[in-house]
């Protein structure tokens, strides 16, 4: 796999700590508390069949439940955007943020104050192929940047490797009847969630790659928050297929 050349050249650098007036380290001292972070939304409608996905790997399309069929279709994973909720999701998240940390709130209302983080965001999921008005594409980087973080591994995935994992997280998503229900409001907050966690991890990975003690700091908690929602980071492996178990890729 090659070194960052897409998604943290496009968005981060020192992004996320400059526009809060902190250096790196500090400001992950201080948001070591959010992890896992406020996107439960998302990862509550599709951790559990990723988490199959994932550990079924093996298995035979033919007798894989969600391999097998399309349980939805495409547009049932897209949304169309609106500024207003933008703003609205903003404020809420914010608000989330604050209760959840006093003084992450504020932080936070300053990052988004400096930059368009969405539109930051969003510009670098299409220079991946990928589309920031799909919750599934979305997650897809969500998931590869978290496993980065809880592995130890700063580098940019192949083109194929964000394909295979956002198919992934598209049958997961599809397979999940609460998520294919829901609005475009609820897709879009989901979405956004997942942008600024995006923006956040990927600063942290910048910052992991030459300072150790984020780097053990943030795989630890990482870990302990992938459990929590429903994804065992440590059993998987990311490659070209996309997140296949570690037995199948160390022949154990």
């Amino acid at each position: 796999m090659a070194k960052h050349t897409g998604l943290v050249r496009v968005i981060v650098g020192t992004t996320v700590c400059v526009a809060v007036g902190l250096s790196a380290t500090t400001a992950s001292a201080q948001w070591t508390l959010s992890l896992p972070p406020p996107v439960q939304t998302a990862s509550y409608f599709a951790a559990d069949n990723i988490g199959r996905e994932v550990a079924e790997e093996n298995s035979n399309t033919e007798n894989d439940p969600i391999r097998s069929k399309v349980t939805a279709p495409v547009s049932s994973l897209t949304y169309t955007p609106s500024s207003s909720r933008t703003r609205a999701n903003m404020q809420a998240f914010i608000a989330h943020a604050e209760k959840q940390n006093p003084g992450n709130g504020a932080q936070l209302q300053l990052l988004v104050n400096s930059m368009d983080v969405i539109g930051t965001v969003s510009g670098a999921i299409n220079q991946l192929g990928l589309d920031p008005n799909n919750v599934a594409d979305v997650y897809a980087i969500y998931w590869i940047v978290y496993w980065g973080l809880a592995n130890r591994y700063y580098d940019d995935p192949s083109p194929a490797s964000y394909r295979a994992v956002a198919n992934q997280a598209a049958r997961g998503f599809a397979s999940s009847p609460e998520f294919v229900a829901s609005s475009d409001a609820d897709k879009q907050k989901m979405a956004e969630e997942l942008m600024l966690n995006i923006l956040y991890f990927s600063s942290i990975a910048e910052e992991a790659k030459t300072n150790k003690a984020v780097a053990d700091q943030f795989a630890k908690a990482s870990m302990e928050g992938s459990r929590k929602s429903g994804l065992e980071l440590d059993k998987m492996t990311l490659t070209e297929d996309g997140f296949v178990p570690k037995s199948k890729t160390t022949g154990g």
